[in-house]
């Protein structure tokens, strides 16, 4: 598995950025923040995280968000049952007429 490390703004290393088996970037919290290229032990990581989520780094204590790239919504969404999937599509359809209404009268 590939994997790279996640920094805080300061270029602490708070966690790991790793790629699943189907191709999909997931991330490994450390409990703890490190310095340069300290091992960290896999009891010591939360997760896999897959989708968003925010951290904050014990070291310098500042906050990031991890965002939800294209390819890991689509591979959450596929994984999805049929009957939910159905249902997401259609809140989603709903949601972009209603935008589309929006940005019409918003132009007009």
């Amino acid at each position: 598995m590939d994997k790279k490390p996640l920094l805080c703004n300061e270029k602490h290393r708070v966690g790991e950025i790793r790629w699943n088996g189907d191709d999909v970037p997931q991330i490994m919290i450390y409990r703890n923040a490190v310095d340069g290229d300290s091992v960290v032990p896999e009891d010591e990581m939360i997760g896999p995280v897959i989708g968003q989520a925010e951290f904050k780094c014990s070291i310098c204590k500042q906050k990031r968000v991890w965002g939800v790239s294209i390819e890991t919504a689509l591979y959450l969404i596929d994984t999805m049952p049929l009957n939910m999937r159905f249902d997401f599509w259609g809140k989603l359809m709903h949601r972009a007429k209603a935008a589309e209404v929006r940005d019409v009268k918003v132009d007009g």
